[in-house]
């Protein structure tokens, strides 16, 4: 079974209306995978979440807040094998086209557009 992750960003907003959005930033489920429209490598993922640590509420898909740290010891549990075994199940089985996925130096796949 896998696990959605989102950030929860809150953009601010004017007169006491709050306006936020939710970024799929990630899933876990035989490994890790990532969203590449916005983050090339497992580290701008964690850049990203860590310089916006202030707007940003991360939660899964049954809407249970992490930490930024718990949210990385979940990734960072899968081992190298794990996520090279996602990347080639994906190569296999995906709907679209290979080229939208990639592995990052650390071995974790990223995809364009909506990834499952």
């Amino acid at each position: 079974m896998s696990t959605n992750y989102y950030a929860r960003v809150n953009l601010g907003g004017k007169h006491s209306i709050e306006i936020t959005t939710e970024l799929h930033i990630g899933k876990t489920g035989g490994g890790a995978s990532f969203s590449g429209d916005w983050f090339q490598s497992f580290e701008d993922w964690r850049r990203f979440l860590e310089f916006n640590a202030d707007k940003v509420t991360i939660i899964n898909e049954y809407k249970a807040e992490l930490t930024l740290e718990e949210l990385v010891e979940i990734f960072e549990s899968y081992d190298t094998e794990n996520r090279r075994r996602q990347f080639d199940w994906i190569a296999e089985n995906s709907p679209t086209n290979l080229r939208d996925y990639w592995l990052d130096g650390e071995g974790y796949t990223f995809s364009k557009g909506e990834f499952f």
